[in-house]
């Protein structure tokens, strides 16, 4: 399960996921968050962080090729746009996770990265990983947002 929340105004979207992550439930979420904004608020968005500290399981379900080109096309018609890069735009993207807390999971989350990022792009690197919300929002200056992830936030 997930729910999500949209700061526009500092171009920032996070994500969070909770008890089974089921399959690729981070990208098919990332796809039904896109399609339910307007296209402004997408090309808004320049940070995603998908915030996975309370995911209990995890397995590596549609972790390959396939599924990877699948999510690129769905996402690059999403942002097609006449005026607009949505290469550029896409690539700019900064992504961070907030690692769950259950090891098991956890190992699993890295696994499922390390399969599909062998098959499209580089990794990221560990500072893209973070064990704690509140570092990782200390880091990227917003900190301030905190206070606003309390409620108020979003289910498709």
């Amino acid at each position: 399960m997930y729910i999500y929340k949209m700061f526009l105004e500092v171009g920032v979207l996070v994500v969070k996921f909770s008890g089974r992550y089921l399959k690729d439930e981070g990208n098919q979420g990332l796809l039904k968050i896109a399609r339910s904004m307007k296209m402004d608020e997408r090309f808004a968005i320049t940070t995603v962080i998908l915030d996975l500290k309370d995911v209990t399981s995890m397995t590596l379900a549609n972790t390959d090729r396939a599924g990877v080109q699948y999510w690129e096309r769905e996402i690059f018609a999403i942002f097609d746009h006449p005026e607009k890069d949505a290469a550029a735009h896409l690539k700019a993207i900064k992504y961070f996770s907030v690692l769950p807390e259950n090891s098991v999971a956890k190992d699993l989350y890295l696994g499922r990265l390390k399969r599909v990022h062998n098959s499209m792009a580089a990794l990221p690197g560990d500072e893209n990983y973070f064990n704690d919300l509140a570092d990782l929002l200390q880091l990227l200056n917003l900190l301030d947002l905190q206070p606003l992830l309390a409620d108020g936030w979003r289910k498709i």
